[in-house]
């Protein structure tokens, strides 16, 4: 689920910013214009009740802008569109409000931070005992 988080937010990304930066999901990029870096910061899993569960997803969004010199500028211009494109980002077709929302300019960029968090259904598997004395396991139904 935490990748499909990550294409929600670089989806979200793109759309506002356009060809102006580029995502990316690692570190071992060179810089050829301002960029987001998305980092998974935390990743917490709470059982609700039976089968439902609830999964807390924290990230970092930073922004490195190109320009050294006027990083500060160009972070403090980003950093309030960032809380107006992470409010809601589409995640597996439905839509997910981002909270803890904050910001912080430091070591020469912005520092974006977001949770997400969903609540799942997990399915079990059930298996054939007929099947299982052949040596194959068959999730019940195929």
């Amino acid at each position: 689920m935490i990748y499909k988080t990550i294409i929600g937010i670089s989806q979200a990304l793109k759309e506002e910013f356009k060809e102006n930066c580029v995502v990316f999901n690692e570190e071992e990029q060179e810089l050829k214009s301002s960029c987001f870096l998305i980092v998974p910061t935390k990743y917490e899993q709470k059982q609700k009740l039976g089968n439902r569960y609830e999964l807390l997803q924290s990230f970092e969004i930073r922004y490195i802008p190109l320009n050294a010199k006027e990083y500060t500028l160009e972070c403090a211009n980003v950093m309030p569109k960032l809380f107006a494109t992470l409010e809601y980002i589409t995640i597996d077709g439905d839509l997910t409000r981002g909270t803890n929302m904050s910001a912080q300019i430091q070591d020469g960029m912005l520092h974006f931070f977001v949770d997400f968090n969903l609540f799942v259904l997990k399915v079990e598997e059930r298996f054939n005992m007929e099947t299982m004395q052949s040596g194959v396991l068959l999730k019940e139904g195929e």
